[in-house]
């Protein structure tokens, strides 16, 4: 019999994806269309992580009705919106994931990616505050002209590289905060990325070792 795809091996396999192809997002023609592709992937993925109960879907159909007007109308008045809608149901799943993995008896592959899942969708949640500076407060972030995509010379992308290098402190500068308020943040992403995988390692080893124990 074939092996189950572990529950979040969707959601830790689309982040990924989205993750490698930020290159071809930052330098191709058509890279604001790979990045609404590559996060359309993630939300979906997420949804199918927490479930597709009527709350979850409540969450995320605004997020999409939003980003198609976006899209086919270029209103974009509605991105804060959009932005703002997203950041919600990624830090509610995000919360969900992790206390599915801390409520876990055993440890399994399936807990060490639900674990990875909760650690880049830290870097997608911040992400998603960095944009909504950005939006609001224009000049907060430092970014290169050919990383903005579009003619709307959209931020995410680019946010999204500056989020993950962030939290694990490997910025080259190449994107940087250029305001108060976006320099706090960066430093709360900083601080929440040590502290999430110092706990939640400990936790992990913990269980993996009460376990084996009970045995």
């Amino acid at each position: 019999m074939a092996a189950r795809l572990p529950r979040f091996g969707a959601l830790l396999a689309a982040m990924f994806l989205e993750l490698l192809l930020l290159p071809a997002e930052l330098t191709s023609v058509g890279g604001m269309e790979v990045a609404r592709l590559t996060g359309a992937a993630v939300l979906l993925a997420a949804l199918s992580v927490v479930g597709w109960r009527r709350l979850n879907l409540i969450l995320i159909a605004p997020v999409v009705i939003a980003e198609l007007v976006i899209t086919h109308s270029g209103a974009s008045n509605l991105v804060i919106l959009r932005t703002t809608l997203r950041l919600l149901f990624l830090a509610y799943a995000l919360g969900l994931i992790i206390w599915q993995v801390l409520r876990a008896r055993n440890v399994t592959w399936d807990t060490v990616a639900g674990a990875t899942c909760a650690y880049m969708l830290v870097a997608l949640v911040w992400a998603n505050v960095y944009q909504l500076i950005e939006r609001i407060v224009p000049g907060s972030f430092a970014i290169p002209d050919p990383w903005r995509l579009g003619p709307s010379r959209d931020p995410s992308a680019a946010l999204s590289y500056f989020s993950l290098g962030t939290m694990m402190t490997v910025n080259y500068g190449d994107v940087r905060p250029m305001s108060l308020t976006a320099g706090v943040l960066c430093m709360a992403e900083t601080l929440v990325g040590q502290l999430y995988l110092a706990i939640m390692i400990a936790r992990l080893v913990g269980t993996r070792i009460a376990s084996a124990g009970s045995r």
